[in-house]
């Protein structure tokens, strides 16, 4: 990928994740039980679902870039990586974290300009489609 915008942003992605993932692994078992600002939402369920959300994200990615419109996990399959997740412990969740930070980043690496460009249109028209909104 060429594209200095799009690379700054993946550095951004990586920053972040891996400040989020340091702060994990440092959790006491009382903090990883305690509360969010996203009542009612433990530490551990919101740490979950950042996690699920991004494998969600990355198996989407790749049935857009096989060129489906189908929905890439069931609603039941993500509640239950969510709760595999939320049971875990927070150096496993982290773990997980940083595993699909890396696939997310590899995935767009690699994408050439042209398919970046395709993939782009094709989910602005599948935003279109849903109902969703989506900026071009």
């Amino acid at each position: 990928m060429n594209d200095p915008h799009v690379a700054r942003y993946l550095n951004s992605i990586q920053t972040l994740s891996s400040a989020l993932e340091a702060q994990l692994r440092a959790l006491s078992p009382e903090e990883w039980d305690g509360p969010t600002n996203c009542a009612p939402w433990r530490v551990r369920d919101l740490a979950a679902h950042v996690v699920s959300s991004g494998e969600g994200f990355i198996a989407s990615i790749r049935q857009g870039l096989a060129g489906s419109v189908e929905p890439s996990l069931s609603q039941e399959a993500r509640h239950r990586r969510e709760t595999e997740l939320a049971n875990a412990h927070p150096e496993t969740v982290a773990r997980a974290l940083d595993a699909v930070t890396a696939e997310f980043i590899r995935l767009y690496d690699g994408l050439l300009d042209t398919s970046f460009r395709r993939s782009a249109i094709t989910a602005a028209a599948t935003a279109r489609c849903a109902g969703m909104p989506h900026t071009d």
